[in-house]
């Protein structure tokens, strides 16, 4: 899986549509010897407190795994609260926004075949979020929420997902963990 685009609608500090290119750097030859430089498949972002990098964060993650990315098993009611505060509290030229977005396109290769992926989760104010799935820009319209939330599960599991998608307080917490909590925790949930 190779995550290539992130666009984010009213989401946290972002007011409105941000695309966010994290297709990685492909592979050149190098002006010196002509050597081939690997891609670079690794994407870091940096910036000021309040800049949007745990929002950024909290997208992916959402985008993937919908109530379970909150790390706690939340109540339908605890998880529309929850996703009703990540609406930006901005006022917009419209108003005040009333719902949110979030889309993530990936690529996925099964049985040697790679397809792009796009999944779309949205929400309004106060309600339940809509999942939508994509397979080559065709919605796959034969899966319904949980269908498409038990797909995602598979790809890469919740667990797993803490060793790809973190922050620097997750650095030093797989840093300092002497016992081997954290990865056992995340290797055992897959």
């Amino acid at each position: 899986m190779l995550i290539t685009k992130l666009t984010l609608n009213n989401f946290r500090v972002f007011r409105g549509v941000h695309e966010i290119d994290l297709q990685p750097e492909a592979a050149e030859l190098s002006t010196t010897g002509g050597e081939v430089r690997d891609a670079k498949p690794i994407i870091l972002f940096g910036g000021l407190n309040g800049a949007g990098k745990t929002s950024i964060l909290t997208a992916v993650r959402l985008a993937l795994y919908g109530r379970q990315a909150f790390n706690q098993n939340l109540t339908n009611s605890e998880y529309i609260e929850a996703i009703t505060d990540l609406i930006h509290k901005g006022v917009g030229h419209g108003g005040v926004q009333d719902n949110a977005s979030i889309a993530l396109t990936f690529t996925y290769s099964n049985n040697g075949k790679e397809s792009t992926y796009k999944v779309t989760r949205s929400w309004k104010k106060d309600k339940k979020d809509n999942l939508s799935l994509e397979r080559d820009d065709v919605v796959m319209s034969e899966l319904n929420y949980e269908q498409c939330q038990g797909f995602l599960n598979e790809l890469i599991p919740t667990g797993i997902a803490d060793l790809f998608f973190f922050d620097g307080e997750k650095i030093a917490e797989l840093a300092e963990d002497e016992s081997g909590k954290v990865l056992k925790t995340a290797y055992g949930a897959y």
